[in-house]
């Protein structure tokens, strides 16, 4: 299995944890997309430092899209047949 330190650590990381198992969320995809993020952040040569900050500043985006989005859901009213 080849790959950069960061990349072996990751996937040993995730298949302890059961992040590729079909039992897991999305059956196991989500190993997978990780593996994908930790190859982006690679690819973009980041040091340990920016490579935390990177993600950290994605997360809190991802936060405030997902407030953004259920802000407008609530907006639109209640979910029909849902009290």
């Amino acid at each position: 299995m080849g790959g950069s330190d960061l990349q072996k650590f990751a996937r040993a990381w995730l298949l302890k944890n059961g992040w590729f198992s079909k039992q897991t969320d999305y059956d196991g995809r989500l190993g997978k997309a990780v593996m994908e993020l930790v190859k982006t952040v690679e690819d973009q040569r980041h040091s340990g430092w920016s490579f935390g900050r990177t993600i950290q500043i994605f997360n809190l985006m991802i936060l405030a899209y997902n407030q953004d989005v259920a802000a407008r859901l609530r907006a639109k009213g209640p979910i029909p047949g849902n009290p």
